[in-house]
Protein backbone atom coordinates (compact mmCIF):
# COMPACT_ATOMS: atom_id res chain seq x y z
CA UNK A 1 0.00 0.00 0.00
CA UNK A 2 2.78 2.36 0.93
CA UNK A 3 4.67 1.40 -2.23
CA UNK A 4 1.62 2.22 -4.35
CA UNK A 5 1.41 5.68 -2.80
CA UNK A 6 5.12 6.27 -3.41
CA UNK A 7 4.72 5.22 -7.07
CA UNK A 8 1.79 7.63 -7.49
CA UNK A 9 3.83 10.39 -5.85
CA UNK A 10 6.81 9.75 -8.13
CA UNK A 11 4.67 9.80 -11.26
CA UNK A 12 2.97 12.96 -10.00
CA UNK A 13 6.33 14.67 -9.50
CA UNK A 14 7.52 13.53 -12.93
CA UNK A 15 4.39 15.05 -14.48
CA UNK A 16 5.10 18.36 -12.73
CA UNK A 17 8.72 18.30 -13.89
CA UNK A 18 7.61 17.53 -17.46
CA UNK A 19 5.09 20.38 -17.42
CA UNK A 20 7.66 22.81 -16.06
CA UNK A 21 10.15 21.74 -18.72
CA UNK A 22 7.48 22.38 -21.33
CA UNK A 23 6.91 25.88 -19.95
CA UNK A 24 10.64 26.59 -20.04
CA UNK A 25 10.87 25.49 -23.68
CA UNK A 26 7.86 27.59 -24.66
CA UNK A 27 9.31 30.65 -22.93
CA UNK A 28 12.59 30.21 -24.81
CA UNK A 29 14.67 31.07 -21.79
CA UNK A 30 18.31 32.03 -22.27
CA UNK A 31 21.04 31.77 -19.67
CA UNK A 32 23.62 34.46 -19.07
CA UNK A 33 27.21 33.28 -19.34
CA UNK A 34 27.84 35.31 -16.21
CA UNK A 35 26.37 32.56 -14.03
CA UNK A 36 26.68 28.78 -13.59
CA UNK A 37 23.54 26.73 -13.99
CA UNK A 38 23.87 25.36 -10.44
CA UNK A 39 25.14 28.52 -8.74
CA UNK A 40 23.94 28.91 -5.16
CA UNK A 41 21.41 31.61 -4.25
CA UNK A 42 19.92 31.60 -7.78
CA UNK A 43 16.21 30.79 -7.79
CA UNK A 44 13.54 30.83 -10.46
CA UNK A 45 10.27 32.56 -9.69
CA UNK A 46 8.38 30.56 -12.28
CA UNK A 47 8.03 33.57 -14.61
CA UNK A 48 9.45 33.87 -18.11
CA UNK A 49 12.15 36.57 -18.34
CA UNK A 50 11.21 39.94 -19.77
CA UNK A 51 12.71 41.01 -23.10
CA UNK A 52 16.23 42.37 -23.06
CA UNK A 53 16.73 45.83 -24.58
CA UNK A 54 19.66 45.81 -26.98
CA UNK A 55 21.09 49.31 -27.20
CA UNK A 56 22.32 49.97 -30.73
CA UNK A 57 23.06 53.71 -30.46
CA UNK A 58 25.54 55.23 -28.05
CA UNK A 59 26.66 58.73 -27.10
CA UNK A 60 29.77 59.63 -29.08
CA UNK A 61 32.85 61.06 -27.39
CA UNK A 62 34.18 62.44 -30.68
CA UNK A 63 34.19 65.95 -29.20
CA UNK A 64 37.46 65.00 -27.47
CA UNK A 65 39.14 65.08 -30.89
CA UNK A 66 37.82 68.53 -31.81
CA UNK A 67 40.10 71.53 -32.17
CA UNK A 68 39.67 74.32 -29.64
CA UNK A 69 37.15 76.41 -31.55
CA UNK A 70 34.80 73.54 -32.54
CA UNK A 71 35.07 72.10 -29.02
CA UNK A 72 34.05 75.42 -27.48
CA UNK A 73 31.17 75.71 -29.96
CA UNK A 74 29.95 72.23 -29.07
CA UNK A 75 30.27 72.79 -25.33
CA UNK A 76 28.37 76.07 -25.57
CA UNK A 77 25.60 74.26 -27.48
CA UNK A 78 25.43 71.61 -24.73
CA UNK A 79 25.10 74.39 -22.16
CA UNK A 80 22.23 75.96 -24.09
CA UNK A 81 20.47 72.58 -24.27
CA UNK A 82 20.87 72.02 -20.52
CA UNK A 83 19.19 75.35 -19.87
CA UNK A 84 16.45 74.90 -22.48
CA UNK A 85 15.69 71.33 -21.38
CA UNK A 86 16.14 71.70 -17.64
CA UNK A 87 13.16 69.44 -16.90
CA UNK A 88 14.78 66.58 -18.81
CA UNK A 89 18.24 67.28 -17.41
CA UNK A 90 17.30 66.19 -13.90
CA UNK A 91 20.06 64.06 -12.47
CA UNK A 92 22.78 65.45 -14.72
CA UNK A 93 26.00 65.55 -12.66
CA UNK A 94 27.09 68.84 -14.23
CA UNK A 95 25.04 72.00 -13.78
CA UNK A 96 24.46 74.42 -16.63
CA UNK A 97 26.10 77.15 -14.54
CA UNK A 98 29.29 75.12 -14.00
CA UNK A 99 29.57 74.32 -17.72
CA UNK A 100 28.98 77.97 -18.62
CA UNK A 101 31.76 79.06 -16.26
CA UNK A 102 34.16 76.52 -17.78
CA UNK A 103 33.22 77.59 -21.32
CA UNK A 104 33.84 81.26 -20.60
CA UNK A 105 37.21 80.48 -19.03
CA UNK A 106 38.15 78.29 -22.01
CA UNK A 107 37.15 81.08 -24.42
CA UNK A 108 39.26 83.61 -22.52
CA UNK A 109 42.27 81.29 -22.53
CA UNK A 110 41.91 80.68 -26.28
CA UNK A 111 41.86 84.44 -26.94
CA UNK A 112 44.91 84.90 -24.71
CA UNK A 113 46.90 82.59 -26.99
CA UNK A 114 47.14 85.46 -29.48
CA UNK A 115 49.74 87.04 -27.19
CA UNK A 116 51.74 83.80 -27.19
CA UNK A 117 53.99 82.35 -24.54
CA UNK A 118 54.25 78.99 -22.71
CA UNK A 119 52.10 80.21 -19.81
CA UNK A 120 49.19 81.02 -22.14
CA UNK A 121 49.44 77.59 -23.75
CA UNK A 122 49.44 75.81 -20.40
CA UNK A 123 46.46 77.84 -19.24
CA UNK A 124 44.57 77.01 -22.44
CA UNK A 125 45.37 73.30 -22.05
CA UNK A 126 44.12 73.30 -18.46
CA UNK A 127 40.89 75.08 -19.42
CA UNK A 128 40.37 72.63 -22.30
CA UNK A 129 40.77 69.63 -19.99
CA UNK A 130 38.22 71.12 -17.60
CA UNK A 131 35.66 71.41 -20.40
CA UNK A 132 36.43 67.89 -21.64
CA UNK A 133 36.00 66.51 -18.13
CA UNK A 134 32.58 68.13 -17.74
CA UNK A 135 31.43 66.94 -21.18
CA UNK A 136 32.59 63.42 -20.33
CA UNK A 137 30.44 63.41 -17.19
CA UNK A 138 27.44 64.68 -19.13
CA UNK A 139 27.99 62.08 -21.86
CA UNK A 140 28.08 59.26 -19.31
CA UNK A 141 24.85 60.49 -17.73
CA UNK A 142 23.23 60.89 -21.15
CA UNK A 143 24.19 57.34 -22.14
CA UNK A 144 22.13 55.99 -19.25
CA UNK A 145 19.27 58.41 -19.77
CA UNK A 146 18.90 57.96 -23.53
CA UNK A 147 19.19 54.15 -23.58
CA UNK A 148 19.98 54.36 -27.29
CA UNK A 149 17.26 56.93 -28.12
CA UNK A 150 18.83 59.12 -30.81
CA UNK A 151 16.33 61.94 -30.30
CA UNK A 152 17.42 62.35 -26.67
CA UNK A 153 21.11 62.17 -27.55
CA UNK A 154 20.94 64.90 -30.19
CA UNK A 155 18.60 66.97 -28.01
CA UNK A 156 21.60 67.64 -25.77
CA UNK A 157 23.86 68.31 -28.79
CA UNK A 158 25.95 65.15 -28.68
CA UNK A 159 26.67 62.98 -31.70
CA UNK A 160 25.82 59.28 -31.62
CA UNK A 161 27.42 56.12 -32.90
CA UNK A 162 25.70 53.02 -34.24
CA UNK A 163 26.46 50.18 -36.70
CA UNK A 164 25.19 52.30 -39.59
CA UNK A 165 26.18 55.76 -38.44
CA UNK A 166 29.49 57.53 -37.96
CA UNK A 167 29.86 60.97 -36.31
CA UNK A 168 31.03 63.89 -38.39
CA UNK A 169 34.79 64.49 -38.58
CA UNK A 170 36.08 68.00 -38.02
CA UNK A 171 37.87 69.54 -41.03
CA UNK A 172 41.48 70.55 -40.72
CA UNK A 173 42.59 74.15 -40.13
CA UNK A 174 42.56 75.94 -43.51
CA UNK A 175 45.59 77.78 -44.86
CA UNK A 176 45.12 80.99 -46.83
CA UNK A 177 47.24 80.54 -49.97
CA UNK A 178 46.54 83.84 -51.68
CA UNK A 179 44.49 87.03 -51.62
CA UNK A 180 44.08 88.61 -55.04
CA UNK A 181 42.90 92.05 -56.18
CA UNK A 182 39.94 91.05 -58.30
CA UNK A 183 38.53 94.56 -58.90
CA UNK A 184 38.64 98.05 -57.38
CA UNK A 185 36.50 97.13 -54.38
CA UNK A 186 36.88 93.36 -54.44
CA UNK A 187 39.36 90.79 -53.16
CA UNK A 188 39.44 87.06 -53.87
CA UNK A 189 40.55 84.73 -51.08
CA UNK A 190 41.98 81.28 -51.82
CA UNK A 191 42.63 78.42 -49.39
CA UNK A 192 43.64 74.83 -49.85
CA UNK A 193 40.58 72.52 -49.87
CA UNK A 194 40.18 70.61 -46.61
CA UNK A 195 38.85 67.04 -46.33
CA UNK A 196 35.45 66.78 -44.57
CA UNK A 197 34.65 70.46 -45.31
CA UNK A 198 31.54 71.40 -47.29
CA UNK A 199 32.08 75.18 -47.16
CA UNK A 200 34.32 77.95 -45.84
CA UNK A 201 33.45 80.93 -43.66
CA UNK A 202 35.42 84.13 -44.39
CA UNK A 203 35.77 87.07 -42.00
CA UNK A 204 37.75 90.30 -42.19
CA UNK A 205 38.50 93.31 -40.00
CA UNK A 206 40.33 96.65 -40.05
CA UNK A 207 42.92 97.75 -37.45
CA UNK A 208 42.14 94.83 -35.08
CA UNK A 209 38.50 95.92 -34.90
CA UNK A 210 35.39 93.75 -34.82
CA UNK A 211 35.25 90.85 -37.25
CA UNK A 212 32.88 91.15 -40.21
CA UNK A 213 31.51 87.98 -41.79
CA UNK A 214 31.90 88.16 -45.56
CA UNK A 215 29.91 84.97 -46.18
CA UNK A 216 30.10 81.22 -46.58
CA UNK A 217 31.60 79.79 -49.79
CA UNK A 218 31.76 76.30 -51.32
CA UNK A 219 34.64 77.06 -53.71
CA UNK A 220 37.83 77.20 -51.65
CA UNK A 221 39.78 78.77 -54.54
CA UNK A 222 37.35 81.49 -55.51
CA UNK A 223 35.87 83.31 -52.48
CA UNK A 224 35.04 86.81 -53.73
CA UNK A 225 34.73 89.54 -51.08
CA UNK A 226 32.96 92.67 -52.45
CA UNK A 227 32.22 96.09 -50.96
CA UNK A 228 35.75 96.87 -49.74
CA UNK A 229 37.43 100.26 -49.61
CA UNK A 230 40.45 100.90 -51.88
CA UNK A 231 43.63 101.81 -50.01
CA UNK A 232 42.49 100.01 -46.83
CA UNK A 233 44.52 97.23 -45.19
CA UNK A 234 42.35 94.24 -44.22
CA UNK A 235 43.00 91.23 -42.00
CA UNK A 236 41.39 87.97 -43.15
CA UNK A 237 40.72 84.61 -41.55
CA UNK A 238 38.91 81.51 -42.81
CA UNK A 239 37.17 78.62 -41.05
CA UNK A 240 36.28 75.27 -42.66
CA UNK A 241 32.75 74.02 -41.99
CA UNK A 242 31.88 70.31 -41.84
CA UNK A 243 28.80 68.19 -41.20
CA UNK A 244 26.61 68.47 -38.08
CA UNK A 245 27.94 71.96 -37.31
CA UNK A 246 31.49 70.65 -36.88
CA UNK A 247 34.06 73.28 -37.82
CA UNK A 248 37.83 73.76 -37.86
CA UNK A 249 39.99 76.23 -36.01
CA UNK A 250 40.37 79.61 -37.67
CA UNK A 251 43.22 79.97 -40.12
CA UNK A 252 46.21 82.15 -39.34
CA UNK A 253 45.59 85.82 -40.09
CA UNK A 254 46.67 87.23 -43.44
CA UNK A 255 46.68 90.96 -44.27
CA UNK A 256 46.12 92.47 -47.72
CA UNK A 257 45.40 95.96 -49.03
CA UNK A 258 42.47 96.51 -51.32
CA UNK A 259 43.62 98.42 -54.41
Amino acid sequence: MHMAKEIVTIFGDMKKIRNRALIVRMARLTWSKKYRWNQKSLTWNGQAPSGVIKIMNHVSHNYAEFKDSPLLTRSEAVHVSLVANAAQATGCPVSAADLDTANKDFSAKINALAQGGPAATLARDAARQTVLGLLSQIAAWLEGKAQGNVDIIVLFHFDYTSPGHHPAIAPGKPVIKAILNEATTQLKVRVNPEPHAHSYLVQYRINSGAWVTAGSFTDSRGMLIPGLTPGTLYEFRVQALGGKNVCSDWSDLVTHMCM
